[in-house]
């Protein structure tokens, strides 16, 4: 224990050297694009009259690769 303790110290005091001569940096720097590329898509399939039985071949697929895994579904 004592040597963890020493090893935490000797860290320590050799960081507070490092930082005891540091300076804080302000950075202008730009921004990311804020438009998320999913909105340009989104809603796309709102009228397609396939989409529910897409979504219920997604869930059949699952469901049995879940069983095949062996976890339960809730």
């Amino acid at each position: 224990m004592t040597e963890k303790i020493g090893f935490e110290a000797s860290s320590s005091l050799k960081l507070n050297r490092q930082l005891a001569d540091g300076e804080i940096a302000y950075l202008d720097l730009p921004l990311a694009p804020t438009n998320n590329p999913w909105l340009a898509i989104a809603g796309k399939y709102q009228d397609d009259p396939n989409w529910d039985e897409y979504q219920a071949a997604i869930a059949a697929a699952r469901q049995a690769a879940n069983e095949s895994e062996g976890i339960l579904n809730n």
